[in-house]
């Protein structure tokens, strides 16, 4: 990407709060794919946005149809996440450019990019098309594969003419020197990094197979470091305050669709272990 396309921000949920106060006025709206990251509709209700959730299909896709049908002339702000949060999956390219065929602003939320790049099943990211798509914002971050959450930096390719409002608007010291440093470190030692990547990605594709022996958690299928399971023979609330009993902290969520799921990050081989000895003792004394 030319230098001019990119912008940093204090995490990418700062450049989506940019978006959202240049682009959506009271009454406007923000389409959204539920579930989903739950600070898209948070930051479009600071501007007193109206969020249209079109709720995923039975395997976590967007409906494409079903999007379009609901775009209206209040429509301002379309949000795509691929690979998306909380369900891991990713969204087909041909997907994308048919609500980008639209016309209207398309923010693509690539957060998880590096995870679902690294597991050979092959991912095309879309930031290369920015160039060819006025409607079109692609971000991504270094909160996730470079471990730099807590600093917060992550960034984003623009088109010409969205760019030139989101500098009106931006911060003037919006990134601390702290994480720039970090962010260059991470560049220069992207080997390593990515090496972890692939390591995550080898942790969960067994997590994804030694889930379900555990008979308590049914994984859903995932390109992120993280997986959706669903949660048998007990409610998800209580397996969530159950594990955090035993010292293992996962991801429980309250809304109607994901009610009896949990989200369970990837964590090192020896804390995976923990994490499956521990279901399985819990599925034993349930009897299930």
């Amino acid at each position: 990407m030319p230098a001019e396309s990119l912008i940093l921000g204090n995490g990418a949920d700062e450049l989506i709060d940019l978006l959202m106060r240049a682009y959506l006025d009271p009454g406007d709206e923000l389409m959204d794919f539920p579930p989903s990251f739950a600070m898209y509709a948070f930051n479009a209700q600071l501007q007193d946005a109206r969020v249209v959730s079109v709720p995923r299909d039975d395997a976590f896709g967007v409906d494409v149809e079903a999007a379009l049908r609901a775009i209206t002339p209040r429509t301002k702000l379309i949000l795509l996440t691929s690979p998306n949060n909380p369900t891991g999956t990713v969204m087909p390219t041909a997907d994308v450019r048919r609500i980008l065929e639209s016309g209207y602003l398309v923010i693509l939320d690539e957060a998880y990019f590096e995870f679902a790049n690294a597991d050979g099943q092959g991912f095309e990211s879309m930031i290369g098309e920015v160039a060819n798509y006025p409607n079109l914002v692609v971000l991504r971050t270094f909160s996730k594969w470079a471990g730099l959450a807590g600093l917060r930096i992550g960034y984003g390719a623009f088109p010409a003419e969205v760019s030139e409002h989101i500098w009106k608007l931006k911060p003037p010291f919006n990134v601390n020197v702290a994480a720039l440093v970090a962010m260059k470190a991470a560049l220069d030692d992207r080997a390593h990094l990515l090496g972890t990547v692939d390591k995550i990605v080898a942790e969960r594709d067994r997590l994804m197979t030694e889930l379900p022996k555990t008979r308590l958690l049914q994984p859903h299928p995932t390109r992120s470091n993280f997986m959706l399971c669903d949660v048998n023979g007990m409610d998800g609330r209580a397996l969530t305050d159950r594990l955090a009993d035993e010292g293992i902290l996962v991801r429980h969520y309250g809304t109607p669709r994901l009610r009896n799921c949990i989200r369970i990050s990837v964590g090192r081989p020896e804390q995976n272990d923990v994490v499956l000895a521990t279901l399985t003792k819990i599925a034993d004394e349930i009897g299930l």
